[in-house]
């Protein structure tokens, strides 16, 4: 009807059976047939066989529907770039995947320019790829997306071409990757962590075992040195007088170095944390922290359970123990609250000063670096005893040191 009402036809596909019964699949050109008064006469035109492109391209829809299907059932985006149409199709709604890019971040390619020959040439290199190696896209980026969460992703393609060898569509995969970054991260930070621990590690113990051994030729040494001349003096006889006050001077300095003694072996390890258990040893020790320093330190406990497992009690204790050294040495806070209770399912570990602060990721930087051994100490102990643990500070807001803990081992 087209033709003889005088309009041409291009590429019309119909199905017609062959003889045999086949089907074959026809696209046809035709235009129309005039005498020489302009009267409609007939049609001229072509037919030729496309079968086996249809069922070719019957074939690739199948593939590539069964490849979507595919990668969304793994969580991945699939997307394909028609370049000469300059449109690019998602699978699935890609739910923010193409964010900006992050001020001053990496560089990601903008999908929606690649019908530009320049740009896809550095899309394909971003991705070690070429026009004629055959190689596939690979590519992780950063993007920023509308909520203003960095987050990075990972993208692949394929590039198809005509028969001419020119660009026509990219076929690719695209996944977000952020929380396999964060985790990398994570780890990375961890290892960090432990490398710089081991550092402190080694390094405090040289420090405590050169003054423990200050302690003992300094304090110990000299006393059994004043000792020793006194029994000596007793030896060579003399006056009863004066063997006397041998007498009592030694029983002085014997006196003097057992609680020497005694201080010391409190700093290593208190002796009431084993006798008692942690709470006692909590308030003994944040009485004798307050009366050294003269600086208010109130306690707030409760009993939780995991008291008398040894590996939290000595967690506990050291936290405490290093969180109030280093507000006392570093903050100048005028006051310092702890607080150990049971909040739900977690027990919660608080330890609170009123100082001057710091940069917490400075000090954790510095942490990593083998610089200062404090922070690195606390994250340590806590996840070590099955806990996580949170530092607050600001200049001039104070310090909050805050640990939580499930309340079963």
């Amino acid at each position: 009807r087209r033709v003889f009402d005088g309009e041409p036809v291009f590429d019309h596909e119909t199905r017609h059976l062959r003889s045999d019964g086949t089907p074959v699949d026809l696209s046809f050109n035709a235009t129309t047939l005039r005498d020489a008064e302009g009267r409609v006469i007939g049609a001229a035109g072509t037919a030729r066989d496309i079968s086996e492109r249809k069922r070719a391209a019957a074939a690739l829809h199948e593939s590539v529907e069964k490849l979507r299907l595919a990668v969304e059932a793994a969580d991945l985006y699939y997307w394909e770039w028609d370049i000469q149409a300059d449109r690019l199709i998602w699978g699935r709604d890609p739910a923010g995947l193409l964010g900006a890019p992050p001020p001053g971040g990496e560089g990601y390619p903008d999908f929606r320019r690649l019908v530009h020959a320049d740009d896809l040439e550095r899309f394909l290199a971003a991705g070690r790829a070429t026009r004629d190696s055959g190689a596939p896209y690979a590519h992780e980026f950063r993007i920023v997306t509308a909520n203003g969460e960095v987050r990075w992703v990972s993208a692949t393609a394929a590039l198809l071409r005509d028969s001419a060898g020119a660009p026509q569509r990219l076929l690719g995969v695209s996944r977000d990757v952020s929380a396999p970054k964060r985790a990398e991260r994570a780890l990375r930070e961890a290892r960090d962590r432990l490398q710089a621990l081991s550092r402190k590690v080694l390094a405090a113990q040289e420090e405590e075992r050169a003054r423990i051994a200050r302690e003992l030729h300094d304090e110990v040494g000299q006393a059994l040195t004043a000792v020793k001349l006194n029994l000596q003096g007793l030896r060579r006889g003399g006056r009863s007088e004066a063997r006397g006050e041998a007498l009592a001077d030694s029983l002085a300095v014997i006196d003097r170095t057992i609680h020497d003694v005694r201080a010391l072996s409190l700093d290593l390890r208190p002796q009431i944390l084993d006798d008692l258990g942690l709470l006692p040893t909590l308030k003994w020790y944040c009485e004798r922290q307050s009366t050294r320093a003269g600086v208010p330190i109130s306690l707030e406990v409760e009993a939780l359970g995991r008291d008398e497992v040894p590996e939290f009690a000595t967690a506990c204790y050291r936290i405490v123990q290093e969180a109030v050294t280093n507000a006392l040495r570093h903050a100048e806070a005028k006051h310092i609250s702890v607080a150990l209770k049971r909040e739900g399912e977690r027990i919660g570990l608080s330890i609170r000063d009123d100082g001057r602060g710091f940069d917490v990721e400075t000090a954790r930087a510095a942490a990593l670096g083998g610089r200062s051994s404090g922070l690195t100490g606390i994250f340590e102990r806590a996840e070590l005893a099955g806990g996580s643990a949170v530092v607050e500070s600001a200049a001039g807001q104070g310090t909050r040191v805050r640990i939580e803990f499930p309340a079963q081992a």
